[in-house]
């Protein structure tokens, strides 16, 4: 066939008044009729179809897009195109439209980021760093402060972040981009391997982002995927037929790991040993307090939990009360020092206390208020 379907970096388009109508129908994966010269889908399920599912054209690795106003076949959806329809890029997404339905295929998308890459020449991208830097050094502190707000706050947009995470997924399926990341990794781990310091920043700034109960929620959703668990075991099993010697690290780790635990927790009972019932009952109400505070629990709900001595549940709501108000500074002290350990060192702590407080026997309680 005289047409080539495929467009390439020099000719930015697919020719499709050149396709003749057959070759479009097989392009498309549907019946097809034009007028005037252009495209359209022929079926009203069809055209329902894309107007149902947003994501259609990726889902059949289709290098076209379908105009769900019109049902045309395009390559790219212009703003002139929408003009038709009295519509603009902003409405013809939204809502009352047809939310994340494309405007641009993906092969075109690639088409025109290779010509983009062929354009930025090594002497041109120096010659443009140069006149960047040379009118950064000419900016005052006030306007590079202006500007550097500016940009933070076009990023910040709704619009600004979804461009950054399309265009960060579409990098991401590139085979030499996953290279380069992965490279890229396993030198930032050995060069962090023999850095403690590097390695103690790395851990309080991942402590930091699991702290936000979004991010939490975030990673138990993305985990509970079974796609996600799928690559995360493949991961796994990939990285020990990797290095054979990983086995006897992992090893080496967790019995470190158990033996820190276990000092830990001779020491935790050394010095609750030194304690009397009534002082130990009152440290596990604290740390239970303290605990489920971070968590943004209401105090109702753990009444129970700080009383089991209790069985009327209006007295032990009363008691709860009480006790975070005679102990509000002992209680942020307690926050301050469950908030430095790893949720699962926490998770642990509090349990621990729970069930501590569970175990009183009501006859033997005074409560430690």
């Amino acid at each position: 066939m005289a047409a080539n379907p495929l467009p390439t970096p020099e000719s930015h388009s697919l020719k499709l008044k050149e396709l003749s109508l057959d070759y479009l129908a097989r392009l498309v994966g549907a019946n097809v009729v034009r007028r005037n010269g252009d495209g359209y889908l022929a079926n009203q399920s069809e055209i329902d179809l894309y107007r149902s599912d947003p994501y259609l054209e990726a889902t059949r690795a289709l290098p076209i897009v379908i105009c769900r106003a019109c049902d045309q076949i395009c390559i790219v959806i212009t703003t002139n195109h929408l003009r038709r329809h009295n519509l603009s890029r902003e409405t013809y997404g939204d809502d009352q439209h047809w939310p994340g339905a494309p405007l641009i295929s993906s092969v075109y998308r690639k088409v025109r980021s290779d010509a983009g890459v062929l354009r930025w020449t090594p002497e041109r991208k120096n010659g443009q760093s140069s006149k960047m830097t040379d009118h950064w050094a000419g900016l005052t502190p006030e306007e590079r402060g202006q500007w550097i707000t500016n940009s933070k706050d076009a990023l910040n947009t709704p619009e600004g972040k979804q461009a950054i995470s399309e265009g960060t997924k579409e990098a991401y399926k590139r085979p030499e981009v996953k290279k380069n990341l992965s490279e890229g990794l396993k030198n930032k781990a050995w060069r962090a391997k023999g850095n403690e310091q590097r390695r103690e920043q790395a851990r309080k700034r991942a402590n930091e982002i699991f702290k936000d109960p979004e991010v939490m929620e975030r990673q138990k959703v993305g985990h509970a995927k079974p796609e996600t668990r799928a690559k995360i075991g493949d991961a796994t099993v990939r990285s020990f037929e990797e290095d054979p010697e990983r086995g006897k690290k992992v090893s080496k780790r967790k019995k470190q790991w158990w033996e820190e635990q276990n000092r830990k927790l001779a020491e935790a009972e050394r010095i609750l040993a030194q304690r009397t019932p009534e002082e130990m009952t009152k440290a596990a109400r604290l740390i239970v307090a303290a605990g489920l505070e971070l968590s943004q629990t209401k105090q109702y709900k753990i009444s129970f939990q700080l009383f089991a001595e209790q069985h009327v549940r209006r007295c032990a709501v009363d008691n709860t009360k009480k006790f975070f108000r005679r102990n509000r500074a002992e209680i942020e002290i307690e926050k301050a020092r469950l908030a430095n350990l790893s949720n699962a060192d926490r998770t642990a702590a509090i349990q621990a206390a729970i069930d501590y407080l569970a175990r009183q026997i009501p006859t033997q309680l005074t409560p430690a208020i």
